[in-house]
């Protein structure tokens, strides 16, 4: 996801969390209402085709919404683990060490 901006991102996360809730593809409109980007539609669909073209979307039927590929939820999961290290990295290290420790037996 480096070569996205902040926008992108933000757009791709909301598809990828209303796909994973409904396993429908996902719309401009969906996103728009329920994600509240902040910005119109129609910007959301110009993002949306970036990131078709970009290999991180797909688009099933020229009437449908997309539906994320997998290097989207690839992505997407490499930025939770980001997310969460930033929580709870001091937890998650010495949960490993002590991990580690316990396999050590």
């Amino acid at each position: 996801m480096i070569d996205l901006v902040a926008r992108q991102i933000q757009i791709l996360r909301a598809i990828i969390e209303e796909f994973i809730e409904t396993g429908e593809p996902v719309g401009s409109e969906t996103v728009d209402k329920k994600y509240n980007i902040g910005v119109s539609p129609a910007t959301i669909r110009n993002e949306m085709a970036y990131l078709t073209k970009q290999g991180y979307l797909i688009k099933s039927h020229i009437s449908a919404g997309r539906v994320p590929t997998a290097l989207a939820m690839k992505n997407y999961l490499w930025l939770m683990r980001l997310e969460l290290k930033k929580k709870f990295g001091v937890i998650v290290i010495k949960w490993k060490i002590c991990f580690r420790k316990q396999l050590r037996f």
